[in-house]
Protein backbone atom coordinates (compact mmCIF):
# COMPACT_ATOMS: atom_id res chain seq x y z
CA UNK A 1 0.00 0.00 0.00
CA UNK A 2 1.38 3.23 -0.93
CA UNK A 3 -1.10 5.54 0.70
CA UNK A 4 -1.71 5.94 4.39
CA UNK A 5 -3.35 8.59 6.72
CA UNK A 6 -4.69 8.63 10.26
CA UNK A 7 -6.86 11.36 12.25
CA UNK A 8 -6.88 11.54 15.85
CA UNK A 9 -9.49 13.70 17.45
CA UNK A 10 -10.27 14.53 21.01
CA UNK A 11 -12.63 16.94 22.63
CA UNK A 12 -11.17 19.29 24.99
CA UNK A 13 -14.32 21.34 26.79
CA UNK A 14 -15.49 23.12 24.01
CA UNK A 15 -13.30 22.23 20.78
CA UNK A 16 -11.82 19.36 19.39
CA UNK A 17 -8.49 19.34 19.04
CA UNK A 18 -7.42 17.18 15.76
CA UNK A 19 -4.30 15.96 14.12
CA UNK A 20 -3.71 14.16 11.32
CA UNK A 21 -0.52 12.11 9.17
CA UNK A 22 -0.16 10.71 6.31
CA UNK A 23 2.27 9.65 4.21
CA UNK A 24 2.57 8.66 0.19
CA UNK A 25 4.76 5.54 -0.48
CA UNK A 26 5.93 4.31 3.35
CA UNK A 27 4.65 0.71 1.40
CA UNK A 28 7.04 0.47 -0.68
CA UNK A 29 10.14 -1.00 -0.02
CA UNK A 30 12.44 0.22 -2.54
CA UNK A 31 10.68 3.98 -2.34
CA UNK A 32 11.97 4.06 1.83
CA UNK A 33 15.15 2.58 0.40
CA UNK A 34 15.80 5.95 -1.46
CA UNK A 35 14.19 8.15 0.87
CA UNK A 36 11.39 9.02 -1.74
CA UNK A 37 8.55 8.83 0.58
CA UNK A 38 6.45 11.90 1.01
CA UNK A 39 4.38 13.06 3.99
CA UNK A 40 2.31 15.74 5.40
CA UNK A 41 0.33 16.79 8.43
CA UNK A 42 -2.39 19.35 10.27
CA UNK A 43 -3.17 19.68 13.57
CA UNK A 44 -4.90 22.07 15.35
CA UNK A 45 -8.55 23.09 18.18
CA UNK A 46 -11.20 24.10 16.80
CA UNK A 47 -15.03 24.82 17.86
CA UNK A 48 -17.38 21.89 15.66
CA UNK A 49 -20.04 24.37 13.46
CA UNK A 50 -22.88 21.59 13.78
CA UNK A 51 -21.05 18.52 12.02
CA UNK A 52 -18.19 20.01 10.73
CA UNK A 53 -14.61 20.96 11.93
CA UNK A 54 -12.34 23.51 9.60
CA UNK A 55 -8.67 23.50 9.96
CA UNK A 56 -6.44 26.28 8.28
CA UNK A 57 -5.43 29.82 8.61
CA UNK A 58 -8.41 31.92 7.93
CA UNK A 59 -10.64 28.73 6.72
CA UNK A 60 -14.15 28.63 7.81
CA UNK A 61 -15.41 25.36 5.82
CA UNK A 62 -18.21 27.04 4.62
CA UNK A 63 -16.93 26.24 0.96
CA UNK A 64 -14.88 23.07 0.26
CA UNK A 65 -11.03 23.49 0.80
CA UNK A 66 -9.39 25.77 -2.01
CA UNK A 67 -6.82 23.88 -4.39
CA UNK A 68 -6.41 27.15 -5.99
CA UNK A 69 -5.25 29.01 -2.47
CA UNK A 70 -1.72 30.85 -3.61
CA UNK A 71 -0.68 30.74 -0.42
CA UNK A 72 -0.32 27.04 -0.20
CA UNK A 73 -1.65 27.11 3.00
CA UNK A 74 -3.25 23.41 4.37
CA UNK A 75 -7.03 23.47 4.88
CA UNK A 76 -8.75 20.96 6.01
CA UNK A 77 -12.75 20.23 6.56
CA UNK A 78 -14.07 17.11 8.60
CA UNK A 79 -17.39 16.30 8.41
CA UNK A 80 -19.31 13.06 10.84
CA UNK A 81 -21.98 11.75 9.35
CA UNK A 82 -22.78 8.77 11.76
CA UNK A 83 -19.62 6.61 12.47
CA UNK A 84 -18.11 7.76 9.47
CA UNK A 85 -15.64 10.95 9.19
CA UNK A 86 -15.38 12.74 5.86
CA UNK A 87 -11.95 14.33 5.08
CA UNK A 88 -11.65 16.83 2.63
CA UNK A 89 -8.32 18.75 1.63
CA UNK A 90 -6.94 21.17 -0.57
CA UNK A 91 -3.75 18.99 -1.61
CA UNK A 92 -1.22 21.23 0.46
CA UNK A 93 -0.77 19.53 3.83
CA UNK A 94 2.60 17.89 2.50
CA UNK A 95 4.28 16.41 0.02
CA UNK A 96 3.58 14.76 -3.49
CA UNK A 97 0.19 12.50 -3.65
CA UNK A 98 -0.32 13.23 0.21
CA UNK A 99 -3.84 14.13 1.30
CA UNK A 100 -6.60 13.12 3.62
CA UNK A 101 -9.25 13.26 1.24
CA UNK A 102 -11.35 9.98 2.55
CA UNK A 103 -13.85 8.40 4.52
CA UNK A 104 -12.56 7.32 8.24
CA UNK A 105 -14.12 4.87 10.48
CA UNK A 106 -13.63 5.07 14.09
CA UNK A 107 -10.90 2.71 15.03
CA UNK A 108 -11.78 -0.14 17.57
CA UNK A 109 -10.33 0.35 20.75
Amino acid sequence: MLFRSEITLKVRGQEIEAEGEATWGSGDPNRVRNGAVHSGGFDGKVRPKGNMLAFGNGYDGAAAPDRDNKDYECQVRLRLFGPYLVAEDNRNCGGANVSFVGTYVRASR
